[in-house]
């Protein structure tokens, strides 16, 4: 428990054989940290320490993370540190000369994939002796996050101070008086309670193939801070991937219905070969069905045969001569339809229309003929002429269709005879040969009038006339 309370308002600390001691890290600079971090070690020994040293055609001393062993390389002001002499192992000793002009000590390199802003544990390892030697775990919660400093060890503690590359540490006492009775185990070190980096993809879980879906991220710090900048990398569970160096929307499209997870990966630097944190999303993607199931007056009808909504954003409808690009938000609701007002769309004289994805692919085609327009003058001839077939039909329904008021309940005594009743079928079949032929009559002259006006839709207004 107190090595917890410890971890947690302190760093941990440890070295077990007092020959490499870490003594000040620098592990999140201001602005960009791409290359830039470093560890600075002390000889703790009453020995020079050659770091050019093999061990099996390796070198011998490496830099110790989560993500692996990094072997350290000689690069400026020599091969071997003296005792009590410091140096410094730079991710990238190029950019570390150029932050620290004025350093004249030893720099050696190591590649060991930039140190993580949220926290975590970095160990020297002696391979010779298969051992740890010194190491830190720490987390942004102890300072030096972005803000210029390092942690540097003062007494038995690692805190911020201004950076002293190469030189004592301010108020600092023997580094050999770490703790030297801390756990040496420390490449599976919990640092369970370091506040991390949370992610989070921000995305509709359904949506339609060939349709493009919408992505964007959420990541925030251990302060809750929003992070925009860094490497995103997104794997949309279809093939396809992209990578970013700023937080930013992005669209893909599934071609085929499924489901699909959609995973993003942060990394603080671009440089880094793990995630500081990962999200994870399913998408459900259904297939499209929509038909244009009508055409009237250039005004194409859209109907949504599908168990969802769907949202037309973006999508086009076409008359092959021009596009109509399908404002964002229009939404179908499952089994309703939408018509396209030609006044609205400027589609004129046409019935050749085509539904398009957003990525252009053909959804759906007309393949019905067109619904003439009627025009008013044909409306009040119409009009009349159903006035006329309604007094002539209205007669023959009352004779051929009795009411039920008008039903009898029919016995022997009540049957007329037989010579009675062929009489009167004889009547009957005259009386409604003659009601037939006026409502065969009245059709066929509707027919004709309807096919008077379709010849003549494609004339003008002003050219129309009906005659005498």
């Amino acid at each position: 428990m107190f090595l917890l309370i410890i971890s947690f308002y302190f760093l941990i600390t440890f070295q077990i054989h007092a020959q490499v001691a870490i003594s000040e890290i620098m592990y999140d600079l201001e602005g960009s940290d791409s290359g830039r971090e470093w560890i600075e070690i002390k000889n703790t020994s009453s020995s020079d320490i050659d770091f050019s040293e093999k061990v099996s055609g390796d070198s011998r001393w490496r830099v110790s993370k989560k993500s692996g062993n990094h072997q350290i390389t000689p690069f400026g002001g020599g091969d071997k540190l003296s005792a009590g002499a410091f140096a410094v192992i730079a991710l990238d000793p190029s950019k570390f000369s150029l932050d620290w002009p004025n350093f004249s000590g030893i720099i050696f390199k190591s590649s060991f994939n930039s140190l993580n802003n949220a926290g975590e544990t970095v160990s020297i390892k002696d391979t010779l002796t298969d051992t740890i030697v010194s190491g830190i775990t720490y987390n942004s919660d102890m300072n030096a996050a972005g803000d210029g400093k390092t942690l540097a060890l003062i007494g038995n503690n690692f805190s911020a101070q201004n950076g002293t590359p190469g030189a004592e540490n301010t108020g600092s006492s023997n580094v050999q008086s770490q703790n030297q009775n801390t756990n040496q185990n420390t490449d599976e070190e919990d640092i369970s309670s370091v506040p991390k980096t949370t992610i989070e993809i921000i995305a509709k879980k359904s949506g339609l193939a060939k349709a493009p879906i919408s992505f964007s991220s959420r990541v925030t710090d251990p302060s809750k801070n929003i992070l925009t900048t860094g490497k995103f990398v997104w794997n949309f569970g279809n093939l396809v991937t992209k990578e970013f160096n700023q937080n930013q929307k992005v669209k893909n499209t599934y071609d085929y219905p499924g489901e699909y997870v959609a995973v993003l990966d942060y990394y603080r630097n671009a440089s880094d070969t793990e995630p500081e944190a990962t999200a994870r999303l399913v998408v459900k993607i259904s297939k499209a069905e929509l038909q244009i199931s009508n055409v009237v007056n250039s005004s194409p009808e859209i109907y949504n045969s599908g168990a969802t909504e769907v949202d037309l954003s973006n999508w086009i409808l076409t008359d092959s001569l021009k596009n109509f690009a399908i404002p964002a938000n229009t939404i179908i609701l499952s089994g309703k339809k939408l018509i396209f007002d030609s006044k609205i769309t400027s589609f004129t004289n046409t019935n050749n229309f085509k539904l398009l994805y957003p990525s252009e692919e053909v959804a759906s085609v007309w393949t019905g003929k067109i619904v003439p327009e009627i025009k008013p003058e044909a409306i009040a001839v119409v009009k009349q002429v159903t006035q006329v077939l309604e007094k002539r039909i209205e007669p023959i329904i009352e004779t051929e269709i009795k009411s039920e008021d008008n039903i009898i309940e029919i016995n022997e005594e009540s049957l007329p005879s037989a010579d009675l009743l062929k009489a009167s079928v004889a009547d009957s079949k005259a009386s409604s040969n003659k009601n037939w032929f006026w409502l065969v009559g009245g059709i066929g002259l509707l027919v004709l009038i309807g096919g008077v006006f379709f010849l003549s839709k494609g004339k003008k207004d002003e050219d129309f006339k009906l005659l005498d």
